[in-house]
């Protein structure tokens, strides 16, 4: 395999002391898609904080309407791990001996998630 074709991310928490073990199956792009008429209508900008995110959502959710929909999983497929990645973390440390998001803003991220 070729590491000019895999992400470097994806190399490194699948590697132990420069030797590689295993190789990301599907590393795909995350996307949150928005429908620009709802938010237009209700007088919001797209977001592009997870607070803007939050807040859109709420101000959407009414009736019938989701102000946002993660799937079957509440979100974890598609926003588990690009949380502790935007937080500046890892899933595990540099040496892949611990995991990397035990930090306060790892931390942080999970309760901005959540919420």
């Amino acid at each position: 395999m070729s590491r000019a074709t895999s992400n470097d991310i994806d190399i490194a928490t699948n590697s132990y002391k420069g030797k590689t073990y295993g190789v990301r199956m599907i590393s795909d792009p995350q996307l949150l898609y928005y429908r620009k008429s709802l938010l237009q209508s209700a007088g919001i900008q797209p977001p592009t904080t997870i607070e803007e995110l939050i807040n859109a959502t709420a101000a959407l959710s009414k009736g019938n309407v989701k102000g946002l929909y993660l799937g079957k999983d509440q979100g974890v497929g598609a926003l588990g791990l690009v949380s502790i990645h935007a937080a500046g973390a890892a899933q595990l440390n540099a040496d892949n001996t611990a995991p990397g998001f035990t930090g306060d803003d790892a931390i942080e991220a999970y309760i901005r998630y959540r919420t």
